[in-house]
């Protein structure tokens, strides 16, 4: 207990080892102290533990592959990529590729949940928290926004180079729609304080499961909004019911009290 004790204490000193992106993502992210002092503290617990970023970066790495196998068939065609961007404008099965980003997320959750260290559960029972939701929120905000979202945001370029402007709408459906989906899966499915419970094989058949429940989600919404939602007045209607279905899943279902034995 002492070990895991002074490891959190000196992980908290280092907020100065911060980048000034991560620094200003906790402050826009969340007006909670508690709940923002959380968040640097997974940031810097995630940046100097080497074993959960070999686990961590490889599932970040499939974000891309899985575009990639996608759309190889057509890049490689008779027409070559000249050919494959010419097809992706001439329909919109280009944002499927968004889509994509958020299918490994809740994975990436439970790998912040995980250490090596079965005493770290003792760091939560000292922490002057009652409901210690707030960890967890900080732990996935920290998912969603400090590893998803930059990849998020360079697909998104990519489309809006083909596309134009006029795809801005689509871009933020799919966002909403991402952060919607991964917030949920998580909530249902890994609900776990980050650093909490030993890696065992329950928790990668959880991870696959976890990965087609992901999978079926995102079909749906991806296809709704592909499929659907192909004018501005109907993709304005999307984005109204994705922000209140966000604010509904964060506001309340989020914030459900999650609180341990302390003894």
């Amino acid at each position: 207990m002492k070990e895991s004790l002074t490891s959190f204490t000196e992980t908290a000193k280092e907020n100065k080892s911060l980048s000034p992106f991560s620094k200003l993502m906790c402050k826009l992210l969340s007006k909670d102290e508690q709940e923002n002092a959380f968040m640097k503290l997974v940031l810097i617990q995630v940046s100097r533990n080497r074993d959960m970023k070999l686990k961590l970066y490889p599932q970040l790495a499939n974000v891309f592959i899985l575009p990639i196998i996608m759309v190889l068939p057509q890049i490689t065609g008779e027409k070559g990529f000249t050919g494959f961007i010419e097809n992706l404008r001439q329909g919109r099965w280009g944002l499927a590729l968004l889509y994509f980003t958020g299918l490994t997320s809740a994975s990436i959750y439970m790998i912040i949940g995980q250490t090596e260290n079965p005493e770290s559960i003792m760091f939560y029972q000292i922490l002057p928290i009652e409901n210690l939701s707030k960890c967890i929120r900080a732990g996935i905000k920290v998912v969603l926004f400090r590893y998803l979202t930059p990849i998020f945001v360079a697909l998104s370029a990519l489309l809006l180079g083909v596309y134009g402007f006029g795809v801005i709408p689509d871009l933020v459906i799919a966002y909403l729609s991402f952060i919607f989906v991964t917030g949920f899966i998580i909530r249902i499915s890994a609900w776990v304080l980050p650093f909490s419970y030993e890696s065992d094989a329950a928790s990668a058949g959880n991870n696959l499961l976890m990965f087609f429940m992901s999978l079926f989600v995102f079909a749906v919404l991806g296809w709704i909004h592909i499929f659907w939602l192909k004018t501005l007045e109907l993709q304005l209607i999307g984005i109204v019911v994705m922000i209140l279905a966000n604010l509904v899943l964060w506001k309340f279902f989020m914030n459900k009290k999650y609180i341990i034995a302390r003894g």
